[in-house]
């Protein structure tokens, strides 16, 4: 069995790691070559990028509803308060700080499932950690409820937390 290539690697054409094999005698297929033997592997895809591998401007429609939702949770925040609140970019990051931004030194996470239990569960158990990625004192969640109607929860502890910086007065 000769496991060797065929014919000369071609110093003017760039291996791709994907398309490259060997099989017995068979030559190195190259990233702008064509192998009429396995036809899937020439199919260029048109929803992605060639350098980046990800699909443009298509996502999926659960990170569509969570956008949206987040965007009505930051401007019923900036309405009820009169602050700039706005969402925070980078889903998904490990650094977790939250969803929203403009509240002064507190964390806001949002939520919106038809299992209301399981998202105040969720909201309870991720608040922790993106309050201590974000350096907040104080942290909530929102809820949206079925029908449109949106609730605030919190741990007992930021409750009181909450409450003692409410009523502390500042000395100047």
């Amino acid at each position: 069995m000769n496991l060797v290539p065929s014919s000369p690697p071609r110093p003017d054409l760039v291996p791709d790691e994907v398309c490259r094999y060997l099989v017995p005698s068979s030559p190195l297929v190259y990233r702008n070559e064509v192998d009429e033997r396995r036809p899937q592997m020439n199919k260029q895809r048109t929803t992605s990028s060639p350098l980046t591998n990800k699909r443009d401007n298509v996502t999926h429609p659960s990170k569509r509803k969570g956008d949206k939702y987040e965007l009505e949770a930051a401007r019923l925040l900036a309405d009820l308060t009169g602050w700039s609140v706005r969402r925070k970019l980078g889903a998904g990051r490990t650094d977790d700080t939250g969803d929203l931004d403009g509240i002064p030194d507190t964390c806001v996470q949002v939520k919106a499932y038809r299992d209301i239990q399981r998202a105040v569960r969720e909201t309870l158990d991720e608040l922790p950690a993106q309050q201590a990625n974000s350096g907040c004192t104080f942290g909530f969640g929102m809820v949206r409820r079925p029908g449109g109607r949106w609730f605030a929860v919190m741990s007992l502890e930021q409750v009181c937390c909450l409450l003692r910086e409410a009523t502390t007065e500042t000395v100047a």
